[in-house]
C-alpha cells in the first residue's frame, strides 16, 4: 500500500514545514525584542548615556578653571543628575545643546533644541528647566517633575527717587485705611456733640446743677463745646479726666465711648503688629502689580521667549486677557530669542519679561536693579526628557525623582542653588534680605505693598453697637428731662398746698 503511505509522508512533511516556519517567526520577534531591551540595558550600564543641557545659571553653568568631563559644569542640574545616577545606577556624560534652545517645532514639524536632539537620538536625557507641556509630551517622554514653579513677571526695579520708605508719621496711619480713620473722626465728633447736648439740657448734669446752686459754680463750665471735645479726646488717648458726667445719660455715653476706645486700640495694635515688620520695606511706585495691570496698558512692552512654553501658555489659553497679551506680543514682535536677551531688554527699561518664576527669582537676586512682580500666574513643573522607546530608563528616573522628593534632597538642592545665592540686600520681590516672599502673605508681595489693614466692614462691628448706644443715651436724656419736669410739677403743687395750709392756720 505505497500510495497511502506516500500520502502520509507528504502530510507529515507539510506539518513539519509549517511548524518550522512559525518557530522562525517567533524566534525573530523574540530576538528583536531582546535586542531592544539589551540595547536600552547597555545604555544605562555603560558610558554612552548622553545628558544634554543648556546654560542657565544657577541651574547649569560652566565652572571656572580647566576642569574636564562632567566636572566642567556646576549648578542645580549637574548635582541632580549626579544624584540620579547614583540612585538609578547609571553612568552619564554631559554635553551642551548645539543650538542653545530648549525645543521648538518649526513650520515643517522639525523640533530644535534639546527636544530635537532627543528625538534624533543625539542625546539620551534632556536635563534642564524643561517645562512639562502637552506639545513636548507628544514627541518625547517626560519624567515626573523635580521642581514646581509658575510664570511671573521680571521688571526693572524703580530708582530710589521713585520709592518711598514707610517710616515716621506715615507709619501711624498704616493699620487703618482712610475710611476707618474718617469713621473714627465722625464717631468722635458725634460723641462730643451728644455729650454737649446732654450737659446743656439734662437737668441732672453739671451745668443745670450749677445753675440751681446744687453744685457750687467755680467759674468754669466743664462740658461746654471745648470741654466736651477735650473730655472725649482724653478718654480716646487714655489720659484721664478732671470731671465725669453726673447724669445717667452722660454716664451711659461715657461708658460707651470708653468701650469704643478700648476696642479701637486693641484692633489698631493687632494691625500694627503686622505692619511693623514692613516699616522699612521700599514701597516702589512701579505701575505694574500683576499680569492684569500689564495687559491694560501699552506703555511698558512685554514678551517671552519666542516659541517657549511661557509664550505658548498665553497663546493657547482661552482666557480673553491672555489672548489679548498674546496678540500684543505678536503684533509688537516683543518676544525674545533667549532668557539672556529678555533680561538685557528689562535692564534697558520699558520692558517686562514673562518667564518661569524659579529662574526669575534667581536673576532678580543676582541683578539688584531687577525684581519680580505679581506672584505666579500659573503652576507648572520641570521634568527630564527621554526618548519614547526608553521606557525602562523613564521608569528608573521617575522612581529616583520620587525618592529624592521624599528624602528632602530636592528641597536642599533648591535652597543651595536658588535661595541662598542672593547678592542684593533684598529679596527678588523687594523685601528685606532674610524675609522670603513665599513666607509672606500673598497680598503684600510685589513692588507696591498692600498692607494688611483693617477694613471698614470689620470696624463696623464696633461702630454699630456704639451707634445704638448713642440712641439709648438720647432716650435716657429725654426721659430724665421729662422726669425732672414731672417731679418739679409735683414739688410745686406740694409747696402750694403747704403754703395754703400755713395761710389757713394763721387765720384760724
Amino acid at each position: 500500500m505505497p500510495f497511502p503511505t506516500m500520502g502520509c509522508e507528504f502530510g507529515n512533511l507539510h506539518f513539519f514545514l509549517a511548524l518550522g516556519f512559525h518557530f522562525v517567526v517567533f524566534a525573530a520577534v523574540f530576538v528583536g525584542q531582546s535586542e531592544g531591551h539589551q540595547l536600552e540595558k547597555r545604555q544605562t550600564q555603560n558610558n554612552t548615556l548622553r545628558v544634554v543641557s543648556i546654560l542657565e545659571p544657577p541651574f547649569f553653568s560652566r565652572k571656572s578653571g580647566s576642569n574636564t568631563g562632567n566636572d566642567r559644569f556646576e549648578g542645580y542640574i549637574p548635582d541632580l543628575i549626579a544624584k540620579l545616577a547614583q540612585v538609578a545606577d547609571f553612568n552619564y556624560q554631559i554635553q551642551l545643546v548645539k543650538d542653545g534652545r530648549y525645543g521648538l517645532k518649526d513650520t515643517d514639524g522639525v523640533w530644535s533644541g534639546m527636544v530635537g536632539e532627543i528625538i534624533r537620538g543625539e542625546a539620551d536625557i534632556a536635563a534642564a528647566t524643561l517645562t512639562i507641556t502637552s506639545h513636548r509630551h507628544r514627541v518625547i517622554s517626560l519624567t515626573k517633575p523635580f521642581m514646581n514653579t509658575g510664570i511671573t513677571i521680571l521688571m526693572k526695579r524703580p530708582a530710589k527717587s521713585q520709592a518711598t520708605l514707610t517710616t515716621g508719621i506715615s507709619l501711624i496711619f498704616l493699620p487703618f485705611p482712610a475710611e476707618v480713620w474718617i469713621a473714627i473722626l465722625v464717631a468722635f465728633v458725634v460723641a462730643s456733640v451728644v455729650l454737649y447736648l446732654v450737659n446743656r439740657f439734662d437737668p441732672y448734669e453739671l451745668t443745670a446743677l450749677q445753675d440751681r446752686g446744687t453744685v457750687p459754680y467755680t467759674g468754669q463750665r466743664y462740658f461746654g463745646v471745648s470741654g466736651s471735645w477735650w473730655f472725649m479726646w482724653s478718654a480716646l488717648t487714655w489720659q484721664g479726666y478732671e470731671r465725669a458726667p453726673r447724669s445717667f445719660a452722660g454716664r451711659i455715653l461715657t461708658g460707651l465711648w470708653w468701650l469704643l476706645t478700648l476696642q479701637t486700640i486693641i484692633i489698631y495694635m493687632a494691625a500694627m503688629v503686622s505692619v511693623l515688620p514692613l516699616a522699612q520695606v521700599e514701597r516702589a511706585s512701579a505701575p505694574i502689580n500683576s499680569v492684569f495691570d500689564l495687559s491694560k496698558q501699552t506703555t511698558i512692552e512685554y514678551g517671552a521667549v519666542n516659541g517657549g512654553s511661557t509664550n505658548r501658555y498665553f497663546c493657547d489659553s482661552s482666557e480673553a486677557v491672555y489672548q489679548r497679551m498674546c496678540g500684543f506680543m505678536k503684533t509688537r514682535e516683543t518676544n525674545v530669542y533667549s532668557i539672556a536677551d529678555g533680561v538685557r531688554r528689562v535692564q534697558r527699561g520699558g520692558f517686562a519679561f514673562l518667564m518661569e518664576g524659579a529662574s526669575a527669582d534667581f536673576i532678580a537676586s543676582q541683578k539688584c536693579d531687577l525684581m519680580t512682580v505679581g506672584g505666579f500666574i500659573n503652576t507648572k513643573g520641570y521634568g527630564l526628557g527621554v526618548r519614547n522607546d526608553s521606557l525602562d530608563l523613564l521608569k528608573k528616573l521617575d522612581v529616583a525623582i520620587l525618592e529624592l522628593h521624599e528624602s528632602g534632597f530636592l528641597k536642599k538642592l533648591h535652597d543651595k542653588w536658588v535661595m541662598e545665592r542672593s547678592h542684593c540686600g533684598h529679596s527678588p520681590t523687594g523685601q528685606p534680605s532674610g524675609s522670603s516672599a513665599s513666607n509672606m502673605p500673598q497680598n503684600i508681595q510685589g513692588p507696591s505693598l498692600h498692607l494688611p489693614v483693617v477694613s471698614l466692614t470689620v470696624y463696623g462691628g464696633v461702630l454699630v453697637p456704639f451707634a445704638a448706644g448713642l440712641a439709648l443715651t438720647l432716650l435716657v436724656a429725654i426721659a430724665e428731662i421729662l422726669y425732672f419736669k414731672f417731679r418739679g410739677e409735683i414739688n410745686s403743687k406740694a409747696e402750694r398746698d403747704e403754703r395754703l395750709h400755713e395761710h389757713v392756720e394763721e387765720h384760724l
